[in-house]
């Protein structure tokens, strides 16, 4: 897939030019960075789902495009890819892998001894407050629990400290536990407070 480019081309550069529709500059891009997204995805996507990495990092190139106006020219553009890649991956995975949890949650249930609990979908809740992080904040969250990556390999991939992403990892907790307190009480099913009490930095 990736062909020559001029390597005085910077990704910054060519972020400047994108900004601008040039389509040159999109090339480059996608030529430079496809190969590497391309594996993030292979390593992330279920070998059973419908979509191809391939079609994960059309889709993404194609966002970047629709995007273009809007990209900050002081984020680093390969950080920005590999971003959006990580939120499209949980995008396609994220409903079965809910769904999974609450089927086996239910088959796990003890047979009621008393009246049962009205069922309570905590699903959106769970979702909304992760929607409702702030970027930065939601963006280490989201590769420290759905990607597993370390705060090491965060500090490399997104150009922070590892104390910044420790820092912002922490606000995130913070803030899901307000979110999300007043639902663990109201929950069917230990698996399904656990999967939430995890993301939630729970031990």
């Amino acid at each position: 897939m990736p062909g020559p480019f001029p390597l005085d081309d910077s990704d910054a550069a060519l972020t400047q030019r994108l900004r601008a529709s040039d389509e040159a500059a999109f090339e480059v891009l996608f030529r430079r960075h496809y190969d590497a997204l391309y594996g993030f995805v292979a390593r992330r996507l279920p070998a059973d789902h419908a979509d191809t990495p391939a079609d994960v990092v059309q889709d993404l190139f194609l966002r970047l495009w629709q995007q273009r106006a809007r990209l900050d020219p002081d984020q680093s553009v390969r950080a920005y890819l590999f971003q959006a890649a990580s939120r499209l991956v949980i995008d396609r995975y994220r409903h079965r892998a809910v769904r999974q949890a609450f089927q086996e949650a239910e088959q796990r249930k003890p047979s009621p001894t008393v009246a049962p609990v009205e069922h309570v979908d905590v699903e959106p809740a769970v979702w909304e407050a992760i929607n409702a992080l702030p970027e930065p904040v939601r963006t280490v969250f989201i590769l420290s629990r759905f990607d597993g990556l370390t705060y090491r390999e965060m500090a490399t991939l997104l150009g922070l400290s590892p104390k910044t992403i420790e820092a912002r990892m922490s606000k995130a907790l913070r803030l899901l536990r307000t979110a999300l307190q007043p639902y663990l009480s109201l929950m069917v099913g230990a698996l399904t407070a656990a999967w939430v009490w995890t993301l939630m930095g729970g031990r």
